[in-house]
């Protein structure tokens, strides 16, 4: 009889939560049991053995064609690797043999003292922040170690490479002395992995093609743990409301979980790197994001804010006019004001000035692409709306209070997260959720039962104000005396 391994809950490593943010997303009962059979044939053929073929090689290393809407093609079965160490820190290009926050490059010895990627000044050095979302390429281990097109998958590249898989683990039975799965399936192709790791194989839904993923677990500190009962994997892609973190895929337990995995990976620890060559990122990003509304002008809204991983995050705060998160949000601090009076109220400006009671006129009353902070961190045709398009929303769109649950495990234990927002419903029946997260002023969050979020629009009546869209459970409108120091959200739309 085969062994079979089955996950240890409360691993602590591994913090997993399920979403079901996405329509296409698979979802994981909240019994954290997989109920669908890896293989719904009752009475399984042997796999036959498969015809030799030629490696499909780039700088040396194979890659599969798995068929992927986007046409990224995967590391077919190797992790990046150094010398035979396979372990990195978010961030850093070598593996290391010992990980601690004290050793990790991108932070000051510590935790919440980061020195590059963060978004949110309470986890920089100091109150640092950059605004930087995603893995630059001085920063990627496989683009580093491997050269050429190999990159860092980003997030939607993992959901699209599972979400377009089936998925078996095959583990090592000692008695039969062969890889079997939970249905006594034998493993008949070439053995890509150490013996005696568990391992998973992902066939493709378009064209049968095959990915292993080796169960090596992570590392804390000299210690590797979760060997053949998980795998925990980078991706380029910041969290942007815990910036010590980054999204990371993890597969965990019998057979498959059928869902979305994702994990909260902390920065400083040991996770493997599987490298792809990516396909048409902006398509992929296109598809992921973009949402016909079916509105008059054919604008697409985006389906999150700026760096929100999901509809029920935030995402990032942001003064009018400014593409870098910061701290403190006032007058004093505001890159277009020049002057401010003794209470620390606007007294002159330096750009995007209508009256001139605040400045030298310049009559710029629309965002420049420099200082459109949906341009500058998405591109590729994003930007922020302008007042008339978000009018246009209000006008064609019924909209009503929804409550949503996201529910998930943290640290081994289920949570319940509780957001409140505005859904948004087309003419043609789609819809947007704008969540509920307040405005930022000074240091401090203020109205979290409220949503302010930017239009790209300076207001005509007073050039300290720039136009936005105040939504709350009394009224949905657009709000013309938002002070631009203010941080506020921002949802993308492109033409």
């Amino acid at each position: 009889m085969k062994k079979i391994f089955y996950l240890a809950i409360a691993s602590t490593l591994f913090f997993f939560s399920c979403s079901d943010d996405d329509k296409d997303d698979i979802v994981v009962p909240d019994n954290g049991k997989d109920t669908t059979s890896v293989n719904p044939n009752p009475n399984p053929e042997p796999e036959p053995n498969p015809e030799p073929v030629t490696p499909t090689l780039h700088e040396g290393h194979e890659y599969v064609d798995l068929g992927l809407p986007s046409g990224a093609l995967w590391s077919a079965y190797e992790d990046v690797s150094v010398d035979g160490m396979h372990f990195f820190s978010w961030g850093e290009t070598s593996p290391k043999a010992a990980f601690s926050k004290d050793a990790y490059l991108l932070q000051n010895g510590r935790d919440s003292a980061l020195t590059k990627y963060c978004t949110m000044a309470q986890f920089g050095d100091n109150g640092f922040t950059d605004g930087l979302l995603e893995l630059q390429p001085e920063d990627d281990p496989a683009l580093y170690n491997w050269g050429g097109n190999w990159r860092m998958p980003n997030w939607e590249e993992w959901k699209e490479m599972f979400q377009n898989c089936t998925w078996n683990r095959f583990d090592y039975d000692s008695t039969s002395q062969a890889y079997i799965d939970s249905l006594d399936n034998v493993y008949t192709g070439e053995l890509k992995v150490e013996p005696g790791i568990s391992f998973f194989v992902g066939t493709s839904k378009n064209n049968g093609n095959k990915i292993i993923i080796p169960m090596t677990g992570a590392m804390i500190g000299t210690r590797v743990t979760s060997v053949n009962q998980g795998c925990a994997y980078w991706s380029s892609t910041l969290l942007t409301d815990s910036c010590n973190h980054v999204a990371s895929w993890t597969m965990l337990g019998k057979g498959s979980l059928n869902g979305k995995c994702f994990v909260p990976g902390k920065r400083t620890v040991g996770h493997n790197v599987r490298a792809v060559i990516p396909g048409d990122r902006k398509k992929l990003w296109d598809d992921a994001q973009m949402v016909d509304l079916g509105l008059p002008s054919g604008i697409k809204w985006a389906k999150t804010n700026i760096g929100a991983l999901d509809k029920y995050k935030s995402g990032v705060y942001y003064a009018w006019g400014e593409i870098v998160p910061k701290k403190m949000y006032n007058f004093e601090d505001y890159k277009y004001c020049s002057e401010i009076n003794a209470d620390g109220s606007a007294k002159t400006l330096s750009k995007y000035i209508l009256n001139e009671e605040w400045g030298a006129v310049d009559n710029i009353a629309v965002l420049e692409d420099g200082d459109d902070a949906a341009k500058q961190a998405w591109g590729n045709g994003w930007r922020m709306p302008t007042m008339e398009e978000v009018q246009e929303l209000l006008d064609n769109c019924t909209h009503e209070t929804v409550t949503l649950e996201n529910v998930g495990n943290f640290n081994s234990k289920t949570y319940k997260e509780v957001i409140s927002g505005t859904k948004f419903t087309g003419p043609n029946g789609n819809s947007i959720f704008l969540p509920w997260v307040g405005t930022m002023y000074n240091g401090e969050l203020e109205y979290p039962e409220r949503a302010y979020y930017w239009t790209s629009t300076l207001s005509a009546d007073d050039s300290r104000w720039a136009e936005g869209l105040f939504i709350s459970a009394k009224m949905c409108q657009r709000g013309n005396q938002f002070f631009r120091c203010s941080g506020r959200l921002i949802r993308p739309v492109h033409d």
